[in-house]
Order: C-alpha cells, then structure tokens, then sequence
C-alpha cells in the first residue's frame, strides 16, 4: 500500500519567493538552465542583459531578430551579399576586394601595384612619388613640379611654361623659346662655345663678344 503523501496550500508569498529565486540565478549563471543540463525552449520576447543600454553597453536580441551587442567577436562568419556593411552592400564590397585583401576595380589595381584606368584628380589632387615633403615628384591637374631639399628643382605646367634649375644634358634640342637666366655651353672640355648673359665665349681660343 502506498504512502499518502501529504499535502499544503503554497502562499503567493512563496510562489514569489521561488520566482525571484530563479531569476536570481538566471542573472547569477548568465544562461538559462534546469539543475545542469540548457532548457530549449521559445522565448516570447526580447532576452537582454542586465546591464543592456542601447549604444552604450550590454546586449539584446530582439523577437523580430535584431541583435546588438557592446563587444562581439565572431569565427568563421558568412555574411550574405545583400547584407549591408556601413550602408554599402557586401556583395559590393566583395567585388572590389580579392581573396588577398587587396582593393581592385576598372582603375587600379592595388595587388599587382598597376593603374589600370583614368583617373580624375580635384584642382588640390597630385599624384606623389617623395620620399618626404621636401623631396619628391608631383603630377598635378596643373603640371609636373620636381623638389630637392625644400627646393623646386624644375617645373612644367599645362600652359607649356617650363623652369630647370638644374643642366639640361647634350643631345636635348630647344627650339622656338626665350631662355632666361641661364648659360648655355656646346661642352664642358676642349673646345667649345658658352654663352650667358651679356656675353659670348669660345673657349681655348679666347674669343669673346660681350
């Protein structure tokens, strides 16, 4: 014969006890458990952390499947192509940048380090190739301009006007120009003619017309 087991009226006190019981040790575990082993079950709502503020700090998943979370680290992660990555789409973005990382389209090439298309530069654009901001190479909407040590060393712009501080090498022919503030020699040795300002020299033999 079985023993009766006996039985009490159970308060609203303590039906309420027993539930903040379990909702302590929800927050104290930080997932939902029942003795060892996770509950599967349908949550109706949203679930968030204690501490949840939007754009602030904690964590919350939504019913509709919203998620947002302070810090979140994910491994091994496919992200659909029309999902979208700081309003651009992904499969635009993957389009644009190959398995290496590197940034490819119609223009430019940044793996193979080729530029493949026009490009269109703002008035301010130039493309640079300086070792610093003293020295180096610009090619500008506006023309070419070379710098050594904080110097300009030439100039060319789009207008055709040109300035060399430097030599320019034999075998160069300049025709059609007025040359101003330079000297121009047909060689450095032996004989030959230089002329500068004010004046015309050929050398060894000691003519001179100034």
């Amino acid at each position: 014969m079985r023993e009766s087991i006996p039985l009490r009226e159970i308060t609203t006190e303590e039906i309420w006890q027993e539930v903040q019981r379990l909702r302590n040790e929800l927050q104290t575990h930080n997932h939902l458990t029942s003795g060892s082993q996770p509950i599967n079950g349908v949550i109706s709502g949203d679930l968030q952390s204690g501490n949840y503020v939007s754009g602030s700090s904690g964590w919350i998943i939504r019913q509709s499947g919203l998620a947002e979370f302070k810090d979140l680290i994910l491994y091994s992660v496919s992200i659909d192509a029309t999902s979208t990555i700081a309003g651009r789409l992904a499969s635009v973005l993957a389009s644009a940048i190959n398995a290496s990382g590197h940034f490819i389209d119609a223009a430019l090439d940044t793996s193979t380090k080729e530029i493949l298309g026009d490009f269109t530069f703002g008035e301010s654009g130039a493309i640079k190739m300086t070792t610093d901001a003293d020295n180096g190479l610009w090619i500008s909407p506006t023309g070419i301009l070379g710098k050594k040590a904080g110097a300009t060393t030439f100039s060319i712009t789009t207008s055709g006007d040109a300035t060399f501080q430097g030599s320019i090498a034999s075998g160069s022919t300049i025709t059609g120009v007025t040359i101003t503030g330079s000297t121009l020699q047909t060689g450095t040795t032996g004989k030959n003619v230089d002329i500068t300002q004010g004046r015309i020299s050929q050398r060894n033999n000691a003519i001179e017309v100034a």
